[in-house]
């Protein structure tokens, strides 16, 4: 078994993918997961995904511009 499945988000739809396992590094460990859920906004993302990213992007620009306009001390 030197695979496992993987759910990963590709043009706004998600997919199972095979991929290899991974080797864990020094004071690492792997560990197998029986069951996994999936956030509803993980899935409001996969059908609405440039408008939540316009919406981030939106939100980065305010943030941005707030912090060149203020004085931290």
């Amino acid at each position: 078994m030197n695979q496992m499945n993987s759910v990963a988000m590709q043009s706004g739809k998600l997919h199972v993918k095979q991929i290899d396992i991974p080797t864990p590094g020094p004071g690492q460990v792997l560990v197998k997961s029986l069951a996994c859920g999936i956030c509803g906004s993980d899935i409001h993302i996969t059908r609405h995904t440039s408008d939540v990213f316009d919406i981030y992007k939106t939100l980065a620009s305010w943030l941005k511009r707030q912090a060149m306009t203020k004085k931290y001390y």
